[in-house]
């Protein structure tokens, strides 16, 4: 029985539905909170992962779950890096400045 070109590509897009289940259950046990605005896309195997992680390693981490899911043939990468303390200003003076000031006044 011959498998019609609408039903083949039906079951592909089930089947890759089921591909993205899996590697967000992956992503998510693997990465925890530390991944926001996780996206998986997936097309015959070829899985584009986006979010945004909090350091290098956990970006590594992720990246490394998505491979090891039966079915994911390549993962191409969009995950952007945020920095991993945000970035304080400081108005005036240091605080090395200021502790110098007050260690001497004492």
């Amino acid at each position: 029985m011959a498998v019609s070109p609408l039903s083949d590509s039906a079951g592909r897009a089930t089947a890759d539905q089921r591909l993205v289940q899996a590697v967000t259950a992956a992503v998510r046990s693997r990465c925890g909170r530390s991944v926001a605005e996780l996206k998986v896309a997936i097309s015959q195997g070829v899985t584009t992962l986006e979010g945004r992680v909090r350091g290098f390693y956990q970006k590594q981490v992720m990246l490394k779950a998505a491979l090891a899911v039966p079915g994911v043939a390549e993962v191409i990468d969009r995950v952007e890096v945020l920095p991993l303390e945000p970035r304080i200003p400081l108005e005036g003076r240091g605080l090395a400045e200021s502790r110098t000031e007050s260690q001497s006044a004492a």
